[in-house]
């Protein structure tokens, strides 16, 4: 087992997917949870040093399959209800500049997406980075590829979460609305640390997940 401390911009770095495996519950955070991420990212925003940080917890990842000619997998444990949060944050982030609809934004956006959210070289499933349990996949799918959503995935909790940063963005967002989006962009993908602990691959991924439970630790 190994324990590394990590921000977003390394853990979504290079060739890799982080998997939701069956055994973890569907994506159901609400207003709750979304508020208090949002107040830790407000703060940070209004911070007078960029250096300021906010530690968001641990994540457990176990080394999944991986063949030759495949992209490397990792099994989330624990933190994915955090994980599938900032790729929704990063997404409302990229679809507001692409909203502006002119080259600056529209390359910031760009750059969001092709970095943080998909592998641009990679077709199918392989080409996102977060692979969500199979009953919030169309939802988030969705909202990464920038797709129309439908009545249906519009009443899903992934969808309401989106729409929640995605109205959050738009109140802070100033006069230059460039500098604002780069900001929050900045402070998810590096003032946001994280303890990230990658188990070793002949251990049991759902007696991982268990003794968390067992332990009392509140699995995100």
């Amino acid at each position: 087992m190994d324990a590394e401390d990590q921000f977003l911009q390394s853990v979504f770095a290079g060739e890799k997917q982080f998997v939701i495996p069956v055994f973890q519950r569907n994506y159901s955070w609400g207003t709750d949870e979304l508020d208090a991420l949002w107040s830790d990212v407000q703060n940070l925003l209004k911070a007078d040093s960029l250096s300021e940080e906010h530690f968001i917890g641990t994540f457990v990842v176990m080394p999944g399959n991986h063949r030759p000619g495949t992209v490397p997998e990792y099994l989330v444990i624990d933190g994915q209800q955090r994980l599938i949060t900032l790729t929704l944050f990063l997404s409302a982030i990229r679809d507001y500049a692409t909203e502006v609809n002119d080259e600056r934004h529209n390359s910031f956006a760009e750059e969001i997406n092709k970095k943080y959210l998909i592998d641009e070289f990679k077709d199918g499933v392989e080409k996102f980075k977060v692979i969500s349990r199979a009953e919030d996949r169309d939802a988030l799918f969705t909202i990464v590829e920038q797709e129309s959503v439908d009545e249906n995935l519009a009443e899903t909790s992934i969808y309401q979460s989106y729409g929640f940063l995605y109205s959050k963005i738009e109140e802070v967002n100033g006069d230059d609305e460039i500098e604002t989006l780069d900001r929050l962009k900045q402070i998810i993908i590096q003032q946001l640390p994280l303890v990230m602990i990658t188990t070793s691959e002949d251990e049991n991924p759902y007696a991982i997940f268990e003794t968390l439970n067992e332990r009392g630790l509140q699995l995100e």
